[in-house]
C-alpha cells in the first residue's frame, strides 16, 4: 500500500479495486502439466559392525563376536541416492467433477543403492587377512520402479 500522509490508500490491484479480465485460456483446455514434483534423497552411507565369524571369547556364541578391538558401527557402507518422480494431469469429466492421470517413477536413475554388506572378517584377529565375501553386497533396495494411477 501507498502512503500518503497518515493515510493508507490502496493500490489498483488490491481486492476493492475491480480487475481487468483474464486473458488465460481455461486450465481444463491448458495442455500444461498441473502437478509435476521430483523428491532427491542423498544420505551418507549407513554403519555395520565387523564381526569375527569366530568365538573370540568362549561364550558359545560366534555370531555376536567383534574383530579384534573394533567398535560398533564402524565399517560405513556406500551412500544412497535416489531419484523419485511425479507428473500428474487433472481434466474435467463434466460439471464439478474432475479426474487425474499420474506417472510415478521411484529411482529414476536405476542406481543400485545397497541395503546391507557381508560384515564377517573370518577371523577374531585383525592382522588376518578378511575373507573373500567381507564387505560385499549381501541385499540391495529397489531397482527403478513405475506405476501409472488415475483418480
Amino acid at each position: 500500500m501507498r502512503r500518503q500522509g497518515a493515510v493508507f490508500s490502496s493500490p489498483r490491484w488490491c481486492s476493492s479495486a475491480p480487475r481487468p479480465p483474464s486473458r488465460r485460456r481455461p486450465l481444463a483446455r491448458s495442455p500444461v502439466i498441473l502437478d509435476n514434483l521430483a523428491a532427491i534423497n542423498a544420505v551418507r552411507g549407513r554403519f555395520f559392525t565387523i564381526f569375527a565369524g569366530a568365538d573370540a571369547n568362549g561364550d558359545g556364541n560366534p555370531n555376536a563376536d567383534r574383530l579384534g578391538l573394533e567398535g560398533r558401527n564402524s565399517l560405513e557402507g556406500p551412500g544412497y541416492r535416489s531419484v523419485d518422480v511425479r507428473v500428474a494431469r487433472e481434466f474435467p469429466l463434466g460439471g464439478r467433477v474432475r479426474g487425474e492421470v499420474s506417472l510415478d517413477v521411484f529411482n529414476l536413475f536405476d542406481r543400485t543403492n545397497v541395503r546391507d554388506l557381508n560384515t564377517v572378517w573370518g577371523s577374531f584377529n585383525p592382522n588376518v587377512a578378511p575373507i573373500a565375501s567381507y564387505n560385499t553386497v549381501r541385499d540391495v533396495f529397489n531397482p527403478r520402479q513405475a506405476q501409472v494411477g488415475r483418480g
